[in-house]
């Protein structure tokens, strides 16, 4: 368990400035289908360069480590198959100053679901990959029983390869996708339709509890649910609404992002909540620790991208009087202790003589 540093009482209530300059871990953020002209992706160079622009992006946001979900099929053509722009986008991913992997997404109702599962399997164990998503239309998805999203989720286990779901717009929805083994569920606002309340305060019920008991994370994107239409009647009007807090309060495992550029950045992200509900450098610090928890790399790379990226920065922060002074030992305490005044057998304070 890592413990948050304990932060200096200067940095309490803190600037923009300083949250643009922490380090940030996202495991939500969806390739824009343009790029920022509303040009066309539609060949290999286009949508490498496309990527390799986004990635920059959240680097120049300082986010130090990112799942970038691109949903292939949505840039090929006759000419640029599925295949080609999967590859694609498995290399363009890869940037410098920032460790960026790719999650291939699949519609749950489309026709690539096999075939990009079977790529996805493929592409097991190279380093610029973690994983894959499936998207849903709608409580719909889960009609039919034995569906290519059921046959492709039973791949993915089998292969013991991680994947999250988007979309679950309504709580039958979100239990479904626990069932199918997500590990991770993409803006599973309906979770508050499963709570209900008595004298001891608000209750999860029998899907949301086990999410929350399971440790199953629930990604959030605070800027971008506001007003989503394709969240349904989830969709959230103003920020103060938002029951990011709430599932906090009650436990949830949450993770923050921005979803999509277009909605804002990281920072914009972490802005938003200190103005709206008062995070400080503490919860952050805990939603990052969450976040690089919930991704999709080995828990040796977590370790590393906690110890080498996230805590050094937050140290920085730290308040100097509870942190303990490199190179400090016993025998310069009772050194110092003698400069200043020693206990003598007798109980009384010794006098130092120039």
């Amino acid at each position: 368990m890592i413990e948050t540093p304990a932060i200096s009482p200067e940095h309490k209530n803190f600037a923009s400035q300083l949250i643009t300059e922490l380090p940030k871990v996202s495991i939500h953020e969806y390739l824009p289908t343009q790029t920022d002209d509303g040009s066309q992706v539609a060949s290999r160079e286009q949508l490498a360069k496309h990527i390799q622009s986004t990635v920059r992006r959240y680097h120049e946001d300082n986010v130090v480590y990112l799942e970038l979900r691109v949903v292939v099929e949505d840039f090929c053509t006759d000419d640029f198959v599925l295949a080609d722009a999967f590859a694609t986008a498995l290399d363009a991913v890869a940037a410098e100053g920032i460790q960026a992997r790719l999650l291939v997404c699949a519609r749950a109702d489309g026709a690539a679901v096999s075939e990009l599962t079977e790529l996805a399997v493929q592409a097991q164990g190279d380093p610029n990959f973690a994983g894959m998503v499936f998207i849903l239309g709608g409580d719909a998805a889960w009609n039919a029983v034995g569906s290519a999203l059921s046959a492709a989720c039973t791949k993915l286990r089998e292969n013991y390869l991680p994947f999250a779901i988007d979309g679950a717009a309504g709580i039958d929805a979100v239990g479904a996708a626990v069932q199918l083994g997500a590990l991770r569920l993409g803006r599973p606002l309906a979770l508050v339709d499963d709570f209900s309340a008595d004298i001891t305060g608000i209750v999860p019920g029998k899907i949301s509890s086990w999410v929350r008991d399971r440790g199953i994370t629930a990604e959030m994107t605070p800027l971008w649910d506001l007003a989503d239409e394709s969240l349904g009647e989830a969709a959230v009007d103003e920020l103060p609404d938002h029951p990011l807090p709430l599932l906090q309060q009650l436990g949830f495992r949450c993770t923050i992002s921005a979803g999509q550029l277009h909605a804002g950045s990281c920072s914009d992200v972490m802005n938003s909540l200190t103005e709206t509900f008062g995070y400080g450098l503490e919860e952050f610090f805990d939603l990052t620790a969450k976040t690089v928890t919930a991704s999709f790399l080995s828990e040796p790379e977590r370790q590393q991208l906690l110890e080498t990226q996230i805590l050094p920065r937050y140290e920085k922060l730290a308040d100097a009087e509870l942190r303990q002074p490199e190179g400090t030992n016993e025998s310069e305490e009772a050194e110092e202790a003698g400069e200043t005044g020693a206990v003598t057998e007798d109980g009384s304070a010794g006098q130092n003589v120039d």
